[in-house]
């Protein structure tokens, strides 16, 4: 996702962003995904209008930290970026905080959001510590079997933010000589076809309630060799 081919560097050259655009078609197996969430950056503008040509949302997260100095920072650039992407209307979700990593004040980030953009949902903490705030029950599962349980009386969204994390491990296609990644596997084919049956899953709970859900991950990134794709974006696992 706006990356250099070869590694985890952005590329800022427009015609190398188009190229990527083009060549991923946001569709990784037979059936194309209707989200990406991004994670850590603010997405580049180029990213976003590609995605809205191509009727695909995107979430968007911030980085947090602990640190009272950061907090000021991390406030300063989270209305900062909500300010410069709120125009992109492929952009359908914010989300604050994730898995508590320097988390702070979460209703406070949802009303500052808010205030800046109110046409747009919330997820205030993605994965872990729930504050009741946003639009979202949040939650991340990569080792249970997936389920919906929202609070009693809660009129949020029930949303799976992150699951699956199966790794498959391409040689000559990643960063490192040793993979990191839940639960491994003896064959390519039958990483597949847990990776499909991972998704059919999802798929069957929208029916008891599942708003949404966001596999994890797209690309293999460094040591994490979970990606649908290889940490150079060379081989598709699914489809190679």
């Amino acid at each position: 996702m706006a990356h250099r081919q070869d590694g985890a560097h952005e590329d800022a050259r427009q015609g190398q962003q188009d190229v990527l655009l083009a060549r991923h078609g946001w569709q990784i197996g037979p059936v194309p995904y209707d989200m990406w969430q991004v994670n850590q950056k603010p997405t580049i503008s180029r990213f976003a209008c590609g995605h809205f040509r191509d009727d695909t949302a995107v979430h968007q997260a911030r980085l947090s930290s602990a640190d009272p100095a950061f907090q000021e920072e991390w406030t300063r650039d989270c209305e900062g970026t909500v300010r410069y992407l709120h125009n992109h209307p492929c952009i359908v979700t914010w989300v604050l905080f994730n898995e508590g990593w320097g988390q702070f004040d979460a209703r406070d980030a949802v009303r500052r959001v808010r205030a800046i953009d109110p046409t747009r949902p919330i997820d205030a903490t993605s994965g872990w510590f729930d504050q009741g705030c946003g639009d979202f029950v949040s939650e991340h599962n990569y080792f249970r079997k997936l389920r919906v349980h929202l609070p009693r009386g809660s009129s949020r969204a029930f949303v799976i933010s992150e699951f699956g994390g199966l790794t498959w491990y391409v040689k000559g296609h990643s960063s490192f000589s040793e993979p990191y990644g839940y639960a491994g596997f003896p064959s390519l084919e039958e990483w597949r076809r847990a990776v499909r049956a991972l998704l059919d899953e999802a798929r069957a709970l929208e029916a008891k309630g599942l708003s949404g859900y966001v596999y994890t991950q797209l690309s293999d990134v460094e040591e994490e060799t979970n990606g649908l794709l290889s940490f150079d974006r060379r081989v598709n696992k699914l489809l190679s």
